[in-house]
């Protein structure tokens, strides 16, 4: 099937994000890679688009469908399988990264080879929890229903049931980045010395799909500095509610299972939810390392042989590889893909891409298929209705955010949490019950709607809307 074909199909499944075409054609390479893991070729085909620094993945929904089947049939041994595989080949692969800290020294064949492992090394660790991507479709049309017939319970209370079940039994690494920080700043000794710690183990923190940001000390100090704006209390009350998290999820669980009776057929599924939501989240953390990693080797294969710093992110890696060995690449050739940049990479890693013209006048044509439709999802947080004013944000380096208004988004990602801190609600278009927002946003009890798929093409900023908490659906007010 070809690349427009697919796009043409319907039934897709779309996550967006500022991202480039090196991050996307790793994330591509995982995605198929899962199949080794499933042992059958589940995932048969994913697109990748890029336009302007900012990037489409879309998948087929029947896939994910197939996907989740299987990982459902295989249970919670197979998943908790793959999960020690993953953390002995995190092991591993932390080793041959550390080479990477004198890449400047490296010369020129030596990195282009160090490059060509890290991609391999890189799809190769994502395509474990990528598996978790099979739970999206599930977890935002199919679980409500079932919980609701399994426990002859109404749709709103089977939507807690299932929010609360679904729950990670751990922090998240965002918020243990964020009880670390309450916890420095409450110190009256030794204070440097933390913190100097905590900025070596977080560096990374910020960094996404489009580019590494790395934080140091002093952007931590700022924090900090926040922080300690706030009465000593409140901080001691949000580090106790952070340090509290595991045994008040536990308990509430237990107190779910006890008063519904829940069998074992059904605590069984919520136990591989509450695993694939804590593997989600630990995969972003692995993520964001990666890519710290990855831009370092674009940036200096750039300096290296005279390509701006955001252009080289356009290149295939098979021209990265030719530009370190000495050879190179046509710069209007990367100018055309930033304009448009269309992929897709199929079961057999077969590839095909397209770019320039061709390529924006296929994502204009399916992006427009996205605008009109009903705004509704599936609540993640909250009840009841709550109106307040649209704020869109797609690139947080780019896009305004005043506290206090509904944060509008495809998809949050890490460096979101402190715009989420500010919002009154969320709304994110992707995701389902185990997905960053919806975690983050019961973590932060704020009113959130996840798996809209339009709200972005529908919304604009200054919009004046009405979560209706109930149902999922999501208006604007006249």
């Amino acid at each position: 099937m070809s690349l427009k074909k697919f796009l043409k199909e319907g039934n897709l499944w779309q996550e967006d994000c500022p991202g480039v075409p090196q991050t996307g054609i790793i994330l591509a390479r995982a995605f198929i890679k899962q199949n080794s893991h499933l042992g059958a070729k589940l995932q048969k085909r994913i697109a990748i688009l890029v336009k302007n620094d900012y990037l489409w993945e879309i998948t087929s929904i029947d896939e994910k469908k197939g996907i989740f089947e299987a990982l459902h049939k295989k249970g919670l041994p197979f998943l908790e399988k793959m999960i020690l595989e993953w953390v002995a080949q995190m092991k591993k692969c932390e080793s041959r990264f550390s080479r990477l800290e004198s890449m400047e020294e490296m010369p020129g064949r030596n990195l282009a080879e160090e490059y060509k492992k890290f991609l391999d090394d890189a799809s190769d660790l994502w395509s474990y929890p990528i598996m978790c991507e099979g739970f999206d479709y599930f977890t935002t049309n199919e679980v409500i229903p079932l919980v609701s017939a399994k426990l002859n319970v109404n749709k709103n209370e089977a939507r807690e049931i299932a929010i609360a079940m679904s729950r990670p039994g751990e922090k998240s690494y965002m918020e243990i980045e964020r009880l670390s920080l309450l916890k420095i700043s409450l110190l009256k000794s030794g204070f440097d010395i933390a913190l100097e710690k905590h900025a070596k183990e977080y560096f990374w923190i910020r960094n996404n799909y489009l580019k590494s940001c790395v934080m140091g000390k002093v952007d931590f100090l700022a924090e900090v500095k926040e922080i300690r704006k706030m009465p000593r209390e409140e901080v001691l009350k949000m580090a106790m509610s952070i340090e509290s998290y595991e045994a008040g999820a536990e308990r509430e669980k237990s107190e779910i299972i006890e008063k519904y009776c829940i069998g074992k057929e059904l605590l069984a599924l919520f136990r591989m939810l509450e695993r694939a939501s804590w593997w989600i989240d630990r995969r972003k953390a692995m993520m964001l390392r990666l890519f710290h990693y990855l831009f370092a080797m674009l940036d200096e294969a750039g300096r290296r042989g005279g390509y701006d710093e955001k252009l080289i992110r356009y290149a295939h890696p098979s021209e990265v590889y030719s530009i370190l060995n000495g050879r190179k690449v046509q710069n209007s050739l990367l100018e055309k893909r930033r304009q448009g940049f269309a992929y897709m990479l199929d079961a057999d890693f077969n590839e095909e891409f397209i770019a320039g013209k061709e390529a924006n006048e296929l994502i204009g044509s399916y992006l427009g298929t996205l605008i009109g439709k009903e705004i509704k999802g599936i609540t993640a947080s909250g009840k009841g209705t709550i109106s307040g004013r649209a704020s869109i944000v797609l690139d947080i380096a780019k896009d305004r955010f005043r506290k206090g208004d509904i944060l509008v988004t495809s998809m949050t990602r890490p460096e979101f949490l402190p715009l989420m801190r500010k919002a009154k609600a969320i709304v994110a278009d992707e995701g389902g019950l185990t997905c960053h927002a919806a975690i983050v946003a019961r973590e932060l009890r704020i009113p959130c709607i996840i798996g809209t798929r339009t709200a972005v093409r529908n919304l604009k900023t200054g919009d004046n809307i009405t979560m209706d908490l109930e149902t999922g659906r999501i208006r604007k007010d006249d």
